[in-house]
């Protein structure tokens, strides 16, 4: 299943499609989930949640005009998390992709 250890979601987070493609030497998770909080809340949210778990930042880009969010980390081993997102105040669509070894 999906590695939440490596990469939360949030506690009201609705799945709407998952997926892992595990062919080669890298298993890749694909998340797709709806929330109530909003951008100003979600990326914060996984700054704090993914420095927790020892991912460095690569990048973070932010819009605040269009509401969409890209938050990307990387690993010490190669791993990467990549969440990327779009919402206003009353909730928000966001894909989160986690790529680890296998």
């Amino acid at each position: 299943g999906y590695p939440s250890t490596l990469a939360p979601l949030t506690s009201d987070a609705t799945i709407t499609t998952s997926s892992l493609d595990s062919s080669g030497t890298l298993a890749i998770y694909l998340v797709h989930f709806t929330t109530a909080s909003s951008p100003d809340a979600l990326v914060p949210y996984y700054q704090a949640a993914l420095a927790a778990q020892g991912w460095t930042v690569n990048l973070i880009e932010v819009d605040p005009d269009s509401g969409s969010f890209l938050l990307n980390y990387v690993g010490s081993g190669g791993e990467s998390v990549h969440v990327a997102g779009s919402g206003s105040d009353s909730g928000s669509d966001v894909d989160v992709t986690v790529t680890v070894a296998q």
